[in-house]
């Protein structure tokens, strides 16, 4: 018998699952699940556990399971088939959510955060294959602020006392930084795939290097996901954390942080048709705007100098898919109103090439120019859209430039080429319709 009179018991870990596994499948059940893997050494992930409860948002939560640590670690140990591992994640992911059933009455959503970025690499591959119709959300910092908040959680993490009692020993493991800084004992680490990565990592100092590497591991894990989601399924939100804790407009309606506040909330809440309440968006802006204000982060360069971000980011740069600095990942959603989970794809290189949030702002400023100057709406391919029947002439020029390799004949000269003459020509070829 343990703490407050609860009693422990030893139950065979497969079958006790299978079990589980079988009274939870023949049930019909209204909760949906919310997964959150980080990439950013804890914060991201913590403040979105913060962020749906004071809000008001009903939505229950479940915060970093040691279970799935020990998960993991089985996982990278191989000691069970693929198959038992599934079963035992989706039984107990479910037990939890349904010991919480009655708190996530109003939102029908339970979230789980992923016990730390050096656990993502294992378990978001296998929390997607099990749950692969739920919600998933990948959280993510920039590089440089990863390995320095590490560090300073490690600096300020006590070891030197021993501690007797249950609670203070979970809640010692639940705050230990390690489940960010060292990677999991793995066959298959990043240096493998990465084969240029081991002489770089070697140039960065022990304490930043597990941070980096664990780091970098959940972000290809995550990336690995998205180059086979037409098979798999996966299509999570993608959350860069300095969209909410940098705020553009300090959630002031129609800003920036507004509507990543809103499209947030809007998915993990599952209320995507239609908007937030008025209730749960007040009390989600004041409260950022409190934990803004109240947690000041000692600045990067006090743990990391600029000699060691560089090594650091050379590190990344090996990594072709991974923008360096403060770049957006692949498909982060970005701050519009009418948000996507899919981003258009850029031209440039995965590992420096233009940032889509750096050219949506660019975007917007050009067509604000625009308009001052009253020098008409936004041109495509050289044709003002403002023009009736500039569309058409898009396309014509589009069609024209991949249907062959050389270069098209020059247009014949007209009084306003932007227009299509409706009496002459077909706006649309209606051959191409059936």
């Amino acid at each position: 018998e343990g703490e407050c009179g609860a009693e422990f018991f030893q139950l065979p870990l497969i079958s006790f699952s299978q079990k589980l596994k079988e009274a939870f499948e023949n049930q019909l059940t209204t909760t949906t699940l919310c997964f959150v893997a980080d990439a950013s050494s804890g914060k991201a992930s913590g403040l979105l556990e913060d962020l749906v409860q004071e809000s008001k948002t009903g939505v229950a939560v479940v915060s970093e399971p040691l279970w799935m640590i020990n998960l993991a670690r089985l996982a990278e140990a191989k000691i069970y088939s693929n198959s038992k591992l599934q079963t035992v994640l989706f039984a107990l992911c479910r037990l939890d959510a349904w010991a919480l059933r009655e708190q996530a009455k109003s939102s029908h959503t339970v979230m789980i955060t992923l016990p730390g970025q050096s656990t993502v690499p294992t378990l978001l591959p296998l929390v997607q294959s099990v749950f692969p119709e739920d919600r998933h959300v990948f959280a993510y910092d920039d590089c440089s602020a990863s390995v320095a908040r590490s560090m300073r959680l490690s600096s300020q993490f006590g070891r030197g006392s021993v501690q007797t009692e249950l609670g203070a020993i979970v809640s010692n493991m639940a705050q230990n930084p390690v489940r960010h800084s060292v990677p999991l004992p793995s066959h298959s680490p990043l240096t493998k795939s990465i084969l240029t990565l081991e002489n770089a990592l070697a140039k960065v100092p022990v304490s930043q290097a597990q941070t980096l590497e664990s780091w970098m591991a959940s972000v290809d894990a995550f990336f690995k996901l998205k180059d086979d989601e037409s098979k798999n399924g996966y299509l999570p939100y993608v959350f860069k954390l300095s969209f909410l804790t940098k705020p553009a407009g300090d959630f002031a309606p129609s800003t920036d942080s507004f509507w990543s506040l809103s499209s947030l909330l809007q998915f993990v809440t599952g209320t995507r048709s239609r908007p937030v309440s008025d209730g749960v968006m007040d009390a989600a802006r004041e409260f950022l705007k409190d934990y803004n204000r109240d947690t000041v982060e000692q600045p990067a360069e006090k743990f990391i100098s600029e000699a060691e971000r560089r090594d650091i980011e050379n590190c990344v740069f090996q990594h072709k898919s991974i923008l360096i600095g403060s770049k957006t990942l692949k498909d982060t959603v970005l701050p519009t109103q009418h948000w996507t989970l899919k981003q258009a794809s850029r031209a440039g290189c995965s590992c420096c090439g233009p940032d889509p949030y750096d050219q949506m702002e660019e975007e917007e400023e050009a067509a604000e120019e625009a308009a001052r100057n009253g020098s008409g709406g936004m041109k495509v391919a050289g044709v003002d859209m403002s023009v009736p029947g500039a569309f058409a002439t898009v396309l014509n020029k589009e069609s024209n430039n991949t249907s062959s390799s050389e270069p098209p004949a020059p247009a014949p000269k007209t009084a306003n080429s932007g227009y299509v003459d409706g009496k002459m020509s077909f706006a649309f070829d209606p051959t191409k319709f059936s």
